[in-house]
C-alpha cells in the first residue's frame, strides 16, 4: 500500500494543497548544501565522495559521455576556474577529476598536440563548450575571461588525467578563420566566444557547435560549426562568417539552405534518433528578448527547419492544462535553460530558465517541459506557470510534494535512466549560484495510461479515453473513489460497493479536458493517481 502525499500547486494569488498523490514525480533534496555561493568540496582527484562537490556553479560546460556521467567544467561567475568535475548517477557523487583549487588560474598551454601533466587550461566562465566524444575522451572550446573570450580548444583524456591544446589561440580575443563554407582546412578555426552551450556530438563521432556571443554585448554568431577529432580539422557549415546574421525563418517545417534561427546564445538543445540537433529559444545578452522558437538541423545537409514556437521576441508562451500534450501548447520565450534531457521514448525535456522583456532583471521559473518530435506537440509536465518561485528543500533525503528546486536558470540536468533524472546547481532570481543536487522521479510524471494493463498490479487507476470511463480494480479493497481538480476542488466522490478484486466504472465523460488526481480509498488505506482526460 502506498502512502498519500499532498500535491503543491501554485496558482496565481492561490496556494492550494490538493488532493493524495504518488510519491514518484516527486523532487528530494539529495546532496549539496542549501547555502548559496558555496565553495567547492574537492576531495583527492579522482575520488568519488558523498561529501565532495563543484559547490555553487552556474553556466557550467557540461556533457554527458558514454557511461551517464556528467562531465562539469568550471561554472563560477567571470573568469572563474578551471576545475574538472564528474558525476556519477549511479553513485549520486562527484569527483575532482583535474584543475586548480582556487579561482582565477593562468593555466598552462604547453605545447599544442602534446599532452603533458604541466597542461591546464586558463580558468573561464559563461557556458564554454563541452563534449563527450565517442572515445570517452572531454573536449572543451571557448569560453568568458574577465575581460575578453577564448578560441582555444582542448581535449582532457580521464585514462590518463591529461590535458592537450589542440587548437585555437593561446591569446584572448581571437579572430576567427572561415575558409571555404563546407571545406575542413587545418587554417579554420572559430572566433572567441562565451555562452555557447549549443553543441551536440554527431552519429559519426564529429563535435558540432552553434552561435555564441561576444563582447562587447549585443555582439553574437549564427555560424555553425564542425570539428573532426581524427583529423583534428574544423569545418564552417552554416550561417554567416564573423558576428551578426538576422533570423530567416522561412516556411514552418520546410527545410532551405537559407533557414537559420539567427544570431543569438543558445542553452536548450538536443540530438533526435536521427541524428538530428534540434534547440529551442535563447538570447543574446544586453538585448534581452529572448524567443520561445524550435529549431532543428539535419548535419547531412546543413540546413535548419523553424519546426514551431512563435517568431516574437519575449513571448509569454501557452501552457495549456498540465500534463495535457497540445499542438499549441508552447514554453514561454526563454534564455539560459541549460537542464535538458532525453527520455528513452524519444521525448526531449527541459527545466527552469530565464526570461526578461528587454530589462536586465532576471524573472526565473521552476516548470519542466516536454516536446515530443513525433506528434510537435509540448507538455507542461511540471511546475507552478509562476516566476521568481523559491527554493523549498524541506528534509535532506525525504522526498514531497511541497519540494522544489525553485526558480532558476543555468542548471544542468544527468538523466539515470528513464525513472530519474538529478538536477545541480543554477542561478536563482537574487543572482545566487547554488550547489545543491536534486532527484526528482519521472516515471509518473504526466506518465498516462488510457487503456487497461494486460496484467493489472495490486491496485490500478486507469481511464479509458475512447469510453470516458475511469476504471479502479485491484486486490485492495475499495469504497469510496473521489475525483479532484488542479485546484484541489472535489469535483466527483462516489461510494462504491466493497470487496478486493472487483472494478468500478466511473463516468467522467462530463469533465473537460485536464489533468486529474483520482483517489481511491478502502479499509487498507488510500492509493492516489494521476490521470488526464484529452477531448480529440
Amino acid at each position: 500500500m502506498r502512502e498519500p502525499g499532498l500535491l503543491r500547486v501554485l496558482i496565481p494569488g492561490v496556494f492550494a494543497l490538493l488532493a493524495p498523490e504518488r510519491a514518484e514525480g516527486q523532487w528530494t533534496w539529495v546532496g549539496g548544501t542549501d547555502a548559496i555561493d558555496a565553495p567547492p568540496v574537492y576531495g583527492p582527484s579522482g575520488v568519488f565522495g558523498p561529501d565532495h562537490g563543484p559547490g555553487g556553479v552556474y553556466a557550467p560546460g557540461q556533457c554527458l559521455d558514454s557511461l551517464g556521467r556528467l562531465w562539469l567544467f568550471n561554472g563560477k561567475l567571470g573568469q572563474g576556474s578551471n576545475d574538472l568535475w564528474c558525476f556519477d548517477p549511479a553513485l549520486a557523487q562527484w569527483a575532482w577529476m583535474s584543475g586548480s583549487q582556487g579561482a582565477d588560474p593562468a593555466g598552462s598551454y604547453g605545447i599544442k598536440g602534446v599532452p603533458a601533466p604541466t597542461n591546464l587550461p586558463k580558468a573561464r566562465g559563461y557556458s564554454p563548450a563541452m563534449w563527450c566524444d565517442l572515445q570517452g575522451d572531454i573536449w572543451l572550446f571557448g569560453g568568458g575571461g574577465a575581460t575578453q573570450e577564448m578560441n582555444d580548444l582542448w581535449r582532457y583524456r580521464p585514462s590518463d588525467g591529461l590535458w592537450t591544446w589542440m587548437h585555437g589561440d593561446s591569446t584572448l580575443g581571437a579572430t576567427g578563420v572561415y575558409g571555404t563554407l563546407g571545406v575542413a582546412d587545418a587554417a579554420n578555426t572559430p572566433g572567441r566566444r562565451y555562452e555557447i552551450t549549443a553543441t551536440w556530438r554527431a552519429h559519426d563521432g564529429s563535435l558540432w557547435q552553434y552561435c555564441g556571443e561576444t563582447m562587447p554585448l549585443f555582439q553574437a554568431y549564427n555560424d555553425m560549426w564542425r570539428y573532426d577529432p581524427s583529423t583534428g580539422l574544423w569545418t564552417w557549415m552554416h550561417g554567416a562568417a564573423g558576428t551578426g546574421g538576422a533570423t530567416s525563418y522561412g516556411t514552418l517545417n520546410v527545410p532551405s539552405p537559407t533557414n537559420s534561427p539567427g544570431r543569438r546564445g543558445v542553452w536548450t538543445r538536443w540530438t533526435d534518433d536521427a541524428g538530428h540537433f534540434w534547440l529551442f529559444g535563447g538570447m543574446i545578452h544586453g538585448a534581452n528578448y529572448p524567443r520561445n522558437d524550435l529549431w532543428v538541423f539535419d548535419p547531412d545537409s546543413a540546413q535548419w527547419t523553424w519546426k514551431g514556437g512563435t517568431t516574437l521576441d519575449s513571448d509569454l508562451g501557452q501552457y495549456g492544462s498540465p500534463c495535457v500534450p497540445s499542438s499549441t501548447n508552447i514554453p514561454p520565450a526563454l534564455f539560459e535553460a541549460a537542464a535538458v534531457w532525453r527520455d528513452e521514448a524519444g521525448r526531449f525535456h527541459f527545466q527552469g530558465g530565464g526570461y526578461r522583456n528587454g530589462s536586465n532583471g532576471n524573472f526565473t521559473r521552476e516548470d519542466i517541459w516536454r516536446y515530443d518530435p513525433l506528434t510537435a506537440e509540448w507538455t507542461w509536465v511540471w511546475g507552478s506557470g509562476m516566476v521568481n518561485v523559491p527554493t523549498v528543500y524541506g528534509t535532506l533525503g525525504v522526498p514531497s510534494p511541497l519540494n522544489t528546486p525553485g526558480a532558476r536558470m543555468g542548471a544542468v540536468a544527468i538523466p539515470a535512466g528513464d525513472s530519474l533524472v538529478y538536477l545541480y546547481g543554477g542561478y536563482d532570481f537574487f543572482s545566487q549560484s547554488r550547489g545543491d543536487l536534486w532527484a526528482l522521479r519521472t516515471d509518473q510524471l504526466c506518465d498516462i495510461s488510457t487503456h487497461a494493463p494486460a496484467e493489472p498490479p495490486p491496485m490500478e487507476v486507469w481511464y479509458d479515453e475512447l469510453l470516458g470511463l475511469l476504471y479502479c480494480s485491484g486486490a485492495m479493497a475499495i469504497d469510496h473513489i473521489t475525483v479532484v481538480d488542479a485546484l484541489g476542488r472535489t469535483i466527483l466522490s462516489r461510494t462504491v460497493a466493497p470487496g478486493a478484486g472487483s472494478t468500478h466504472a466511473v463516468p467522467l465523460s462530463g469533465l473537460p479536458a485536464g489533468c486529474w488526481h483520482v483517489i481511491a480509498t478502502g479499509p487498507e488505506g488510500a492509493f492516489s493517481a494521476r490521470i488526464t482526460r484529452v477531448l480529440h
